[in-house]
């Protein structure tokens, strides 16, 4: 997978509950895109994968926003954007 996002400006991931793949959160901060837009619908993992992928300092968080895709319910989809630097 990791692969599949080399040399790309920008790279969007909706990963399970459960979050990245750890070798892949890795592999995006050792070799970030310009861009990338992460999908989450479990705020837990997102706050993990958000230290996996600015800990080498290569990508950083710009910007974060909540939607209510499903109202009446406690669920919240969080869109969170990284850009390389």
């Amino acid at each position: 997978m990791q692969e599949a996002a080399a040399g790309a400006d920008v790279v969007i991931v909706d990963p399970p509950r459960k979050g990245l793949d750890p070798e892949l959160a890795r592999g995006l901060a050792a070799q970030p895109p310009e861009r990338l837009l992460y999908v989450s619908c479990a705020l837990e993992s997102l706050q993990e994968d958000l230290l996996r992928l600015t800990a080498e300092r290569t990508l950083r968080l710009v910007g974060l926003a909540a939607f209510d895709m499903f109202p009446y319910t406690a669920h919240v989809e969080t869109v969170a954007r990284f850009e390389r630097g």
